[in-house]
């Protein structure tokens, strides 16, 4: 029972940032979040989360600068361009997002 209630302290964070936040987004955002110490291509991203590439962009886009929806993106992620290969893009979490990650962690690790 305690598990359901952290993940309904997650989802309330989330939600908090942001009220249409979707599962498909936290899946993203989590798996960024989880390998922060690593370059993430978003070209990988389909086949870690199986979802398709189309999808990735857009939940990446609007969690970073620029969104497909709103001008505005929700500034969680930065995405740049690989400096080997130009055609990938690298996505990394931004001080915005390194913040909800650690209201997140400190979440899941709290033991009440």
């Amino acid at each position: 029972m305690k598990s359901l209630i952290k993940l309904q302290s997650v989802m309330d964070e989330f939600t908090t940032e942001h009220y249409k936040i979707t599962a498909n987004m936290i899946a993203v955002f989590c798996f960024v979040a989880a390998r922060s110490d690593k370059i993430i291509e978003t070209r990988h991203l389909p086949e870690e989360l199986g979802l398709p590439q189309t999808t990735i962009n857009r939940l990446v886009r609007t969690m970073a600068d620029r969104s497909y929806c709103r001008e505005d993106g929700l500034k969680w992620l930065r995405i740049t361009t690989d400096p080997q290969d130009e055609r990938q893009r690298i996505v990394e979490l931004t001080v915005k997002g390194r913040q909800l990650a650690n209201r997140v962690k400190e979440i899941l690790e709290n033991d009440q």
